[in-house]
């Protein structure tokens, strides 16, 4: 150490901030690139994750209040063959809406559930069937529920 001159240790010295900069614009540059894919990861993720709401939403619309079980009771209840193109309408959109819910990527419960949601449909299609018959014979609307 006793050898070494002030000109070879600033030549240490630069090699130093030489290497602490390289190193530190590898550091940067590998740490922006993994903010960049974190950041369109969750990107995707969020809409996919809209998408699936707005789905959920739509299927919840054509189904509840206003929707395929209202406009089948309204038919029961006034026998009023109106009401029918409803619950066709209804359908072709819930139907819809949980195809965009399949395009999207279901889990093994998701897909349990929409099967079973699809089965519902499939049930007030065929209650509905069976409904429009009883009308035709006269059936009261309690009548007709009670069928």
């Amino acid at each position: 150490m006793k050898n070494i001159t002030i000109k070879a240790i600033g030549w240490i010295f630069i090699a130093a901030l030489i290497v602490t900069g390289a190193v530190s614009v590898v550091t940067q540059s590998v740490s922006l690139t993994n903010i960049a894919t974190i950041r369109e990861a969750w990107v995707r993720f969020e809409i996919g994750r809209s998408d699936k709401t707005r789905a959920i939403n739509a299927l919840r619309r054509e189904l509840g209040y206003g929707g395929l079980i209202h406009s089948f009771k309204n038919f029961v209840l006034r026998r009023d063959d109106s009401t029918i193109e409803n619950v066709e309408v209804n359908k072709g959109a819930a139907l819809s809406a949980i195809a965009l819910y399949r395009s999207l990527g279901t889990e093994t419960e998701e897909e349990e559930a929409l099967v079973i949601i699809e089965s519902v449909i499939d049930a007030y299609e065929q209650a509905l069937r069976k409904a429009q018959i009883l009308a035709k014979e006269g059936k009261t609307a309690i009548e007709i529920d009670g069928q």
